[in-house]
């Protein structure tokens, strides 16, 4: 979750304007705001961090896929390293 400042800003803002009438002047309204909007957003990254982070899959494309995929290539690939024998480190 990304949350800029400005949103941040704009909420507390909104939330200021909507309960002035309960403080003795807008800055304190905008301030206690601020403080309501920075910890619903702390709490919410603590709740987002807190979950178990799912396993990175692994690609799809691995070596037997792509051998099965492109018999071309494999058996080119084959013949090369047959061809050039033990010095072939990187025919792959």
């Amino acid at each position: 979750m990304i949350v800029s400042r400005s949103q941040i800003f704009t909420l507390a803002w909104k939330r200021a304007k909507a309960t002035a009438a309960g403080y003795r002047t807008l800055r304190t309204a905008f301030a206690a705001a601020l403080r309501s909007v920075w910890a619903l957003v702390k709490a919410a990254a603590a709740e987002e961090a807190s979950r178990p982070v799912r396993p990175i899959q692994p690609e799809r494309n691995t070596f037997s896929d792509w051998w099965e995929s492109n018999p071309h290539r494999a058996a080119a690939v084959a013949a090369r390293k047959a061809r050039l024998g033990t010095y072939c480190t990187n025919a792959w």
